[in-house]
């Protein structure tokens, strides 16, 4: 049974108030809750998390300059390309062209080894199963949204 939660204020990027106007992105809370067992450091969070600070549609790649994340994370440029190394060796990203459709090819990082990896660790995680569950079944006494009610 769902117990419906007592009103704590704004939710998603409203809680987040006017930095969220800067920009804002979801990110799921496996990536860092298995981010020991995925055999990730902070250097490495902190790398994918510039690299989907530049993914905004499900189905074009990010196109994120070594030399910018380095900059933002204040690390060298060879600190980043580093970690992109270690996440195409495990799998998580893989580095390859896109066309844009307008004749330009650009070099783009594409993040479904991640984005598959953590689906799998989501369904097999007691708690993160839990919150799958929840989030694909309609709440009693309605069809549903499908959207996600946490």
């Amino acid at each position: 049974m769902n117990a419906a939660l007592p009103n704590r204020g704004p939710t998603g990027s409203a809680k987040w108030g006017d930095a969220a106007r800067g920009g804002f992105q979801f990110v799921p809370d496996a990536l860092l809750i298995k981010q020991e067992q995925l055999g990730l450091d902070p250097t490495d969070i902190v790398v994918l998390l510039n690299l989907t600070s530049f993914w905004w549609f499900r189905d074009a790649p990010p196109f994120a300059r070594t030399n910018i994340v380095a900059q933002r994370m204040g690390v060298t440029t060879r600190t980043v390309q580093r970690s992109l190394k270690k996440l195409e060796g495990k799998g998580y990203i893989r580095r390859g062209d896109y066309d844009d459709g307008s004749g330009s090819i650009l070099p783009a990082v594409y993040l479904d080894g991640i984005v598959n990896t953590l689906g799998i660790l989501t369904k097999s995680d007691p708690a993160l199963s839990q919150r799958y569950l929840r989030s694909i079944a309609p709440p009693e006494g309605s069809e549903g949204d499908g959207t996600i009610p946490f």
